[in-house]
């Protein structure tokens, strides 16, 4: 069961809890939201350098804690106390809680993360420690870095402040004790086989529990400035499997056997407000895994044998007084699978002194609507709640917390103190048919914080324009809230009923619409999607459309977003898309074009539009430089051929024009049936002029 981070302010009136990345606190008195912390600013910071829709999903948050105001705070009657917050990317941030802002952030104190937070109200320092091996003291009204020091040479899970705020106890899965002003190492002990998860100081500051992950028992260790004692080859093995080796390791006084793994934990006194206790004894409490809560008394006693503990140091014993749990609801999916689990889980506990003994404070549900409880731990109240669950004298109290069934908005029970004097709430069931009983106290009433971007509802005026198209005229149009029918002609310029129609045909409307041609696409013989002449489509819609195929991964979608071919409605689309939305589609293009090379055409605006408006995103993004190197890589493999190809039709082109001429040389001379000779006799006598020669043969 994933459980939410939680935690109760030192005073008990506030819970801090977040489960989504948002920072909520809520009364513990009446159950209400007090303050979403820093939902506003912080979220818009978030998103604008980021790029994600959601900012505050841009965080994870790892580790809380609570701290007294500043100076100017501290002076004020009833001033807020300052929420501290630890993230996965080493940043420590400060929340005021009384008006939900931030007050101050320490961004990479702790590199690869903070795992762990403790507050000194002594010293007003906050210290932090993570995966860097160092524990890093800030100031609580600055955030400023007052000192750092390396404490392990591994990375430490989890750290506590002694009540005194002069030791610091943690570590990992070894153990060691600090001391806070010389920074130095005092003790060391052997520790768990897994790393520690939770750590809570006795009252008195003489022992420290402490949980490994996974665990199914809680170590006590001395934490006394005590020298440690020499262990001898044959030293028992401690309650983590470790045996107490020479050099100074300390082992476990005692182990306290738990049924779940724990997540947190909790101490107290045991001592009431009008005495007759050991002060020295105490209570611990801590939330399971599983989202059940566990109560032990632990009491001091001197250290007879020495098994356990070192010579001059006292043993501790402990047993289980309470375990505390949620039903399951009659008709859920938990309870009618069978498994035993409930259907909500405790969220956070925390140990009151009271005037009869300790009361546990107990934060249970969602963070979205939590539930408080308040049980006291008196002797005789734990003593009637065996007896109730019939037990004897000697088992835990079985306290059981009966499960909302009204949901987030109303509420079925009611917080308090129930009739059979656990502090559980009560079910109040009308006489008729088993059903729930409301009161007006039992509303929850929506505040700012639930409010939402408005919703317009544009079926109404396209039913308008419709009736107006059958030839209704005289029958008015249903207004739109209080706009007139003229004013919402204007503003619904496209005409397509939205109601009742499937997305698909909207789109292909849309389409035809952009394109200029009638909406159905078969009345002229031509395909639905084929390319029309660019019409005045809106760059709005066109990026709208193309925003979600992008996120929805829809290529039909994508493809006719594609099919645009007006270049100012290219533009203005591009431009219009965030940047992550920009980097996808940046993908999605450059893989149409490798796939196919002769749609260069029609994505050469796309891509050119799109480095245009995002070139400084783009360049920075580690995601889009893959296709960026791809888009170059194809485009010089084209450009490098186009040298070569122009000297080659120039040369086609000169043999060309050369063979051209030729035959238009040839062409002019007509009549030349052969080659002519080189020389020519021409007789220059004339034969006119001579006579002719007789012919002796001739008969006259």
């Amino acid at each position: 069961m994933a459980l939410t981070l939680a935690q109760f302010s030192p005073s008990g009136e506030l819970l801090l809890g977040t489960a989504d990345g948002r920072l909520r606190t809520y009364d513990s008195g009446t159950g209400r939201l007090r303050a979403v912390l820093g939902e506003n600013k912080e979220s818009a910071a978030s998103t604008s350098t980021s790029g994600l829709a959601n900012g505050h999903l841009t965080e994870r948050h790892t580790c809380l804690a609570w701290a007294q105001g500043t100076r100017k705070e501290k002076k004020k009657k009833g001033a807020s106390p300052l929420a501290i917050v630890g993230t996965a990317a080493g940043d420590v941030k400060a929340y005021n809680t009384q008006l939900g802002e931030l007050v101050w952030r320490a961004s990479n104190c702790i590199e690869g993360g903070v795992t762990s937070l403790a507050y000194s109200s002594k010293d007003g320092l906050i210290y932090a420690t993570g995966a860097d091996c160092r524990i890093c003291a800030l100031d609580v009204q600055s955030g400023a870095v007052q000192s750092s020091f390396k404490a392990s040479k591994h990375p430490i899970s989890c750290i506590a402040l002694s009540p005194d705020s002069e030791r610091i106890f943690g570590g990992s899965s070894s153990l060691a004790l600090w001391d806070s002003s010389s920074q130095e190492r005092v003790s060391k002990f052997t520790g768990h086989p897994t790393p520690v998860r939770a750590i809570a100081f006795a009252p008195d500051g003489s022992h420290a529990a402490s949980v490994g992950t996974g665990e199914r028992s809680l170590a006590l260790w001395p934490t006394t400035n005590a020298p440690p004692p020499t262990a001898s080859p044959s030293a028992t093995t401690t309650s983590s499997g470790k045996k107490a080796k020479r050099g100074g390791l300390r082992a476990a006084v005692s182990s306290l056997p738990c049924p779940d793994p724990l997540v947190t934990l909790d101490a107290c006194s045991s001592g009431s407000s009008a005495g007759g206790s050991n002060p020295s004894d105490f209570h611990l409490a801590g939330v399971s895994e599983a989202g059940d809560a566990y109560v032990w008394h632990c009491a001091s006693v001197p250290s007879t044998s020495g098994r356990q503990a070192g010579e001059g140091e006292a043993s501790v014993e402990g047993h289980l007084v309470a375990h505390i749990r949620v039903d399951a609801v009659k008709g859920s999916q938990s309870s009618a699978q069978g498994e035993g689990q409930p259907s909500e889980a405790i969220m956070a506990v925390q140990l009151q002194p009271g005037t009869e003994g300790p009361v546990l404070l107990i934060a249970r549900g969602t963070s979205a609507k939590p539930a408080f409880h308040s049980i006291p731990l008196s002797q005789q109240h734990i003593q009637q709640q065996r007896q109730r669950a019939g037990g004897d004298g000697s088992s835990a109290a079985e306290i059981v917390l009966q499960a909302a069934t009204g949901g987030v908005l109303l509420d079925s029970t009611v917080v308090g103190k129930g009739a059979n004097g656990t502090g559980a709430s009560e079910h109040t069931k009308s006489s008729k048919a088993g059903k729930l009983q409301h009161s007006k106290q039992d509303v929850t009433v929506l505040g700012p914080e639930n409010q939402g971007a408005p919703v317009v509802v544009m079926g109404q005026v396209a039913a308008g324009q419709k009736r107006r198209a059958e030839g209704t005229e005289d029958e008015a149009p249903v207004p739109l809230g209080e706009r007139g029918a003229e004013q919402e002609e204007i503003e619904d310029e496209g005409g397509i009923e939205e109601e009742g129609v499937p997305l698909g045909e909207r789109v292909a409307a849309l389409e035809a619409q952009a394109e200029g041609r009638p909406s159905g696409g078969d009345g002229d013989g031509e395909p639905e999607d084929a390319p029309g002449p660019s019409g005045s489509s809106k760059a709005d819609s066109v990026a709208v459309l193309l925003t979600q195929a992008l996120r929805s991964n829809d290529r039909v979608l994508l493809e006719r977003c594609l099919a645009t071919s007006s270049s100012r409605v290219i533009h203005n689309t591009v431009a219009r898309i965030v940047p992550r939305d920009a980097a996808l589609f940046l993908r999605a293009a450059v893989d149409r074009l490798l796939s196919r090379p002769a749609r260069a055409g029609q994505l050469a605006p796309w891509l050119r539009a799109l480095l245009h408006h995002h070139t400084g995103y783009l360049m920075a993004a580690p995601g889009a430089q893959a296709p960026l190197a791809a888009l170059y890589q194809a485009i010089d493999g084209r450009v490098a051929l186009y040298q070569q190809l122009l000297r080659l039709y120039g040369r086609l082109g000169l043999i060309t024009a050369h063979s051209k001429k030729a035959g238009a040389a040839g062409d002019g001379e007509a009549g030349a049936a052969g080659p002519e000779p080189e020389v020519v006799f021409e007789d220059a006598s004339d034969d006119d002029d001579e006579p002719d020669a007789e012919d002796p043969f001739a008969l006259e």
